[in-house]
């Protein structure tokens, strides 16, 4: 009979094979070949992820249920979850003592392939992720700090769940070659319109989003969607590996 982990390579391989092509701007338009070859990369680097009995806690929560690592994934892509310290829109350590970035095993293949591509434009530069996984119960307590308040808005009702608590959504940057951010216009987590992509071109003709800033977000954006990431309209940090639609039929909610 197959094992686990067969069947785990058979989905992913599935899955990759329905990737979305990169964008028609990108340097090196991909040829089959080409194509071929990063889904084998990704293979091997999940062949090569190690076995981990040290989590502790939500990492160990998230490890148990099949979720991966990203940096087990991929080791250039940096983490420094926000929700893990009171530096964040709610003012609270909501992740506790978790240090480790969580996605589904598809999505954090996918990821990886964003960095291959970040790297091939810019050596040096690296993905900072801000959040990925987050469990359901994390997601309660989230919603149950804002409510009353004008964040409430922008924190996803439990009930009905965000792509986060299945691991098929991750909030990041792009660092440089020295570990800093890139100037994206607004910080992580800035509730304006001037986070939001749809009014990108309305604040760069009025003067208030620089060039540098526009091209920084599409440079993240293109190595996400050649990774395979859908960005969505209202924040520039925000990619779905997947539709609602299918992580439903396919996935259930992180605990």
């Amino acid at each position: 009979m197959p094992s686990l982990l067969t069947y785990a390579f058979l989905l992913l391989l599935v899955l990759l094979s329905s990737c979305s092509e990169p964008p028609s701007n990108a340097p090196d338009p991909l040829t089959r070949e080409a194509i071929l070859t990063r889904k084998k990369a990704a293979l091997e680097r999940f062949r090569r992820i190690p076995v981990r009995e040290e989590y502790g806690g939500l990492a160990a929560d998230m490890h148990r249920v099949g979720l991966v690592n990203v940096q087990d994934m991929d080791p250039s892509i940096q983490v420094s979850l926000a929700y893990a310290t009171p530096n964040n829109f709610l003012d609270t350590a909501i992740y506790g003592d978790l240090k480790q970035a969580f996605l589904l095993l598809e999505a954090a293949a996918m990821l990886s392939m964003a960095q291959d591509e970040l790297s091939r434009r810019h050596p040096g530069y690296r993905l900072l992720v801000y959040d990925a996984a987050r469990p359901i119960r994390v997601q309660q307590a989230m919603w149950d700090q804002v409510q009353g308040t004008p964040e409430a808005r922008y924190v996803a009702n439990p009930a009905q769940g965000s792509l986060h608590n299945y691991g098929a959504a991750v909030d990041l940057t792009i660092a440089d070659a020295l570990g800093q951010p890139l100037d994206m216009g607004t910080p992580f987590d800035h509730f304006s319109e001037m986070s939001q992509p749809r009014h990108e071109e309305r604040f760069r003709k009025a003067g208030k989003l620089s060039k540098t800033q526009l091209a920084n977000r599409k440079l993240l954006r293109e190595v996400m969607k050649y990774g395979g990431f859908q960005g969505i309209p209202n924040e520039w940090w925000h990619f779905n590996a997947f539709s609602i639609k299918q992580v439903r039929e396919n996935y259930t909610v992180i605990e």
